[in-house]
């Protein structure tokens, strides 16, 4: 029983494998990525591909957050960032730098944006660890 389970979900998984070549064929991404050819014919490839993820996946790139950019952002709303280092205040106006954009999967973040604190926050609260 447990054998035929297996060879099920692997021939599931095959299954998939080969609809998301033929639609990478059929919609010419995997052409575009394996021509050769000028650089601009590389960026009109890798937009092609992120189009096709977005599309195939219900991928979207969080585009509300740019990387290098400084933000002062109340601290509660601190928890829609992946913080990388720093002691999180509880309370005031925070500066944070943000590191790098996050990712939703139809609709609902599945990487948030990383960001991190910028010496000088203006929290007013006891901050916690």
């Amino acid at each position: 029983m447990v054998e035929a389970s297996k060879q099920i979900v692997a021939g599931a998984a095959e299954n998939t494998r080969s609809d998301i070549v033929k639609m990478l064929l059929e919609e010419r991404v995997l052409e575009a990525l394996f021509t050769e050819g000028e650089a601009q014919d590389l960026e009109g490839a890798l937009l092609l591909l992120t189009q096709w993820l977005g599309r195939a996946f219900g991928l979207e790139r969080d585009t509300g957050y740019k990387p290098g950019q400084c933000l002062r952002v109340p601290a509660a709303s601190l928890q829609t960032f992946d913080l990388r280092d720093g002691t999180v205040p509880v309370s005031g106006i925070v500066s944070i730098q943000v590191e790098a954009a996050g990712w939703k999967r139809d609709g609902n973040w599945i990487v948030r944006p990383v960001a991190t604190l910028v010496n000088g926050n203006l929290g007013s609260g006891p901050s916690e660890s």
